[in-house]
């Protein structure tokens, strides 16, 4: 959700994990699992199927307190950075909290390449 990458370590002022949103060892199946159906790698996925999507949402988006996440980032956050190792922003369980930060607060998100 950064609308630019950082200029200086100095403008990471803060890196916060937030386990709730990693996705589990039953959400993680469901996707290799219907990789392994579909012949595909993981790092050859351009996006994730329906079941991870569904599953991701409902046991760890469901669980996200958006509002206090807000809170928490405090009244000098400009931006917020998600990142993630995929090539694709459709593979990775970051733009599903990208979209539902998005639709929450009515953010922008840029996909940063």
């Amino acid at each position: 959700m950064a609308s630019t990458a950082p200029k200086s370590a100095t403008d990471l002022e803060a890196f916060a994990p937030i386990e709730v949103l990693a996705p589990d060892k039953e959400v993680r199946d469901l996707q290799r699992l219907a990789d392994a159906r579909a012949g595909d790698t993981k790092a050859g996925r351009s996006e994730m199927t329906h079941c991870f999507v569904e599953a991701y949402r409902r046991l760890h988006l469901g669980r996200f307190d958006a509002a206090r996440f807000l809170e928490a980032l405090g009244p000098k956050a400009s931006r917020v950075a998600l990142f993630c190792v995929e090539a694709e922003p459709g593979a990775c369980h970051r733009s599903l909290v990208a979209d539902f930060l998005a639709q929450e607060f009515g953010l922008e998100v840029v996909h940063l390449r």
